[in-house]
């Protein structure tokens, strides 16, 4: 019975996420306040279509293979960034959230401030954050690696633009070809070490989820032997 309960908590936070996720998509391009995301809620196309049914299936499908919480670990780890970027940006300006370079070519295409465009980010991400949190597992693991992967972010994306104006001044650079990658934008960097950083927080959770951790025995079952 505990088993039933939990798989249907987990296949309706999963619905209400993925509704939320998939809303906030279709209205962040032209400007989301709170009253255009409750108005796309209520008039969302993928509800009338082969989308939102696809959905049910798969969370049914997660929910009944016991595999939702390894999905609401995957959220966590994003809505955590976007946490973060959200309060780095309220704290220190979106300069510092995103990195110089990279929040320079959002202003260039004009996202210099999502949050000030899509107001509903401001309690949207905080909220999808909580939901993710509900349904995951090993939550404060996850939280603090994301912190501090964030965290790395910022720090290293500096020390690695620095890093490659040295390089660049050598006569001639090793690893040439890499270096014209990490060259050909600006932003190229930030986005390497953060996809980088990203990556590892996944393959660590994937790892604890493929292989948990053992349980101790209690006295009991030693007992029983």
């Amino acid at each position: 019975m505990k088993h039933i309960l939990t798989g249907l908590k987990n296949f309706l936070l999963l619905i209400l996420l993925c509704t939320i996720i998939l809303v906030s998509i279709n209205n962040v391009s032209t400007g989301m306040s709170t009253a255009v995301f409750f108005d796309g809620v209520c008039n969302f196309q993928y509800f009338s279509f082969y989308g939102f049914p696809v959905l049910i299936i798969i969370s049914l499908q997660l929910a009944a293979m016991r595999c939702s919480t390894f999905a609401f670990n995957i959220f966590l780890i994003a809505f955590s960034v976007l946490l973060f970027a959200e309060m780095a940006t309220l704290a220190f300006g979106p300069s510092v959230a995103q990195t110089p370079a990279i929040h320079q070519h959002a202003v260039n295409t004009g996202l210099g401030n999502i949050l000030c465009t899509n107001s509903s980010m401001y309690w949207l991400i905080p909220l999808c954050w909580f939901i993710s949190l509900t349904g995951a597992k090993h939550q404060v693991r996850i939280f603090c690696m994301t912190l501090v992967c964030y965290i790395l972010w910022i720090v290293f994306t500096p020390m690695v633009n620095e890093m490659l104006k040295n390089w660049e001044a050598q006569e001639t650079p090793v690893l040439s070809q890499t270096f014209n990658i990490l060259t050909g934008a600006d932003w190229m960097p930030a986005v390497a070490i953060g996809c980088f950083l990203l990556l590892f927080t996944l393959m660590v959770d994937l790892l604890e989820n493929i292989f948990p951790e053992k349980q101790p025995q209690t006295a009991e079952s030693t007992t029983d032997k």
